[in-house]
């Protein structure tokens, strides 16, 4: 290739024949060997240069390098080492600890800021106090004091150990060489090559966290999880370079983290009315490849609300409450599973979704107010669909003896279904403004329930549960109300329009276009969030995901896990047996109380509660429980 003679004859073989025949002393041919010599310079030129120049990323940086050429490369593909997180102007360090300078009290306040992630200010004597207590919390085992509105920081040991403060030095110091020449050798060639498939999003997350990505992914479902390992397995392990995936891999107890990338992931949604205006139509986007029957929340904050109703302009679909709402309660009503697809929401093959349903697979609906027990109102929940209520073509009855035609009316816990995209709501009572709803202690009241022929009163007061066989005219009296209901024009009264309600629904989506980056955390990603790498990681996954993709990334915490010493802490067992004074095990079921100090609350829709208990099989003395 550096040869003149060889750069002549490709010339000569790239030529035109009216060059290429003339003679070698020509003026033609010393022009053709010019070109040729000067381009056999231009080769070894070249490769001087990048023998010099790879010889120098191969290399560690100098000390009195302010630039080296590992990090020049590094600029012109736009992967940048990392600095130091603490951008200290000077430090010192003696017997007392370490000292560190800073150009400022801003920058002081800037830096620690940043780091702790809080609010952090000096002339602010409880934030100050606060800031200092967390900075030792973060590092356990170091003192931090500071005065207000000075520049320097003083860190001091607290014991005899200095492993916490060789981790707080690493603050002080930037990415290290070996490190960075590893991250841009994973990074690099993903942020360049324009690849976005989850496979490469993995490896470049893993990458910014200073860890090296196994190859051998698995796939749950729609999930794909990635394990990182130590820099340098893949070199040594052919089941973490992809090589030989079956080989049993050699490095598994060194598995730093693992990262899971879901696509369209399951997400929770919640859509709130403050103040729901009756009759008129409100508006809920759900942003999801699938439909959902959502939880619904309905609260009477001033006065009662007789049964009030959800209807979808969307689906056609009514959910009824046959009942009243008093000032203060709240119907929660959790829907059955007709009509859904519950296995399309399954996600890294568990179904944690639609959690009530493992224990009230048709539904459920109670109503709840502070300082009162729980009612179960299932029985007075109906569900009613048809083509269109307000359609002139639709027809829900005929003559004597005829049936209700093109509608569906069950006592179901059932809620009408959010379809993608945009879905229409509107909430409906049944039951005159001016009625009143005696309580059960009242003697007197103003309460008119109207009979099946009668025009006036409070017509849907006979709803009962077999409301669903009830006879033609009945049912044709409850389809005519619904057809009657006025959605066109503006109410302007504040009883009927502006009901004291409140409605919040929830359900869940499958968002398109969407992934989700799933990282726990753990001691190196906790150590990785310290540097910075973290930052890094979000800004590498925003430029390299495709355009019009959302992506989400979080750093779910593990479960807290803590073992009760019975010893430390004695449980308190009582005895209790309704209608006993004697506490015999023999005569009847014996029922043992456990108070501790620990409370948690169990909502219906987090599942079923699941209570252990390991007994010691040691005999009691019955004398000692009473």
């Amino acid at each position: 290739m550096g040869s003149s003679l060889l750069r002549r004859q490709r010339l000569l073989d790239l030529l035109p024949r009216i060059y290429t025949a003339q003679p070698a002393d020509s003026a033609v041919g010393a022009v053709i060997a010019g070109m040729a010599g000067m381009l056999a310079r231009l080769d070894g030129d070249m490769t001087r240069v990048l023998h010099d120049r790879w010889s120098a990323l191969a290399t560690a940086q100098r000390p009195d390098e302010a630039d080296s050429a590992l990090e020049r490369l590094g600029h012109m593909l736009q992967v940048y080492r990392l600095p130091p997180r603490l951008m200290v102007q000077g430090q010192q360090e003696d017997e007392f600890g370490l000292h560190l300078r800073f150009a400022s009290g801003r920058h002081l306040d800037d830096a620690l800021r940043d780091l702790l992630g809080v609010g952090w200010s000096s002339a602010d004597a409880e934030s100050h106090a606060r800031g200092l207590a967390l900075l030792g919390e973060v590092f356990s085992g170091l003192r931090f004091d500071h005065v207000a509105f000075d520049e320097t920081l003083h860190v001091s040991l607290l014991g005899e150990d200095a492993a916490p403060l060789a981790r707080f030095r690493t603050l002080l110091l930037p990415e290290g060489g070996e490190a960075y020449r590893q991250r841009l050798r994973l990074s690099a060639p993903l942020l360049t090559g324009g690849m976005t498939t989850p496979r490469a999003l993995l490896a470049l997350a893993i990458a910014d966290l200073g860890a090296e990505p196994s190859l051998a992914m698995r796939r749950h479902g729609d999930t794909l999880t990635a394990q990182a390992m130590p820099l340098g397995t893949r070199k040594r392990c052919r089941h973490c370079a992809g090589t030989d995936p079956l080989a049993p891999c050699v490095a598994a107890s060194e598995i730093l983290f693992e990262a899971r990338l879901t696509d369209n992931p399951v997400l929770d949604q919640e859509h709130n009315e403050p103040a729901p205006r009756l009759r008129r139509t409100f508006n809920v986007h759900n942003a999801s490849l699938l439909a959902d029957r959502p939880i619904l929340r309905l609260t009477a904050t001033q006065r009662p609300i007789a049964y009030p109703a959800i209807q979808s302009r969307s689906t056609g679909e009514i959910a009824l409450f046959a009942g009243t709402l008093k000032p203060g309660e709240t119907l929660h009503l959790y829907p059955d599973a007709e009509r859904l697809d519950l296995p399309a929401y399954d996600s890294e093959g568990r179904a944690d979704h639609h959690r009530w349903l493992q224990s009230y697979p048709e539904g459920r609906a109670i109503v709840t107010a502070v300082g009162r027990p729980e009612r179960d109102v299932s029985s007075d929940i109906f569900y009613l669909w048809g083509n269109r209520f307000d359609d002139m073509a639709s027809r829900f009855g005929g003559g004597a003896g005829e049936a209700l035609r093109c509608g569906v009316l069950d006592q179901a816990v059932r809620t009408p279904q959010l379809v993608s995209g945009d879905n229409a709501l509107m909430l409906l009572t049944f039951a005159k403004p001016d009625a009143e709803f005696a309580g059960a202690g009242d003697t007197t009241h103003l309460s008119v329930f109207a009979g099946l022929n009668e025009k006036d009163g409070t017509r849907f007061a006979l709803i009962d549960g077999d409301l669903a066989h009830s006879d033609q005219s009945f049912l044709s009296l409850l389809l005519q109300s619904l057809t009657q209901t006025d959605t066109s024009g503006e109410d302007e009264g504040d009883s009927a329009a502006k009901p004291p309600l409140a409605l919040q629904l929830e359900w869940v989506a499958r968002p398109p276009a969407t992934f989700r980056l799933r990282i726990p955390k753990s001691a190196w990603v906790i150590e990785a969030e310290l540097r910075g790498a973290v930052a890094l990681m979000r800004q590498d996954i925003e430029r390299a995901r495709a355009a019009g993709v959302r992506a989400l990334i979080d750093f779910p915490v593990p479960p807290y896990r803590e073992r009760q010493d019975s010893e430390a802490l004695p449980p308190k067992l009582q005895a209790h047996q309704t209608n006993r004074e004697l506490n015999e095990p023999g005569e009847a079921h014996l029922a043992i109380t456990a108070r501790q100090p620990l409370a948690d609350t169990q909502a219906l829709d987090e599942g079923r509660l699941v209570f252990g208990g390991v007994l010691d099989a040691t005999p009691l003395d019955w004398s000692r429980l009473q």
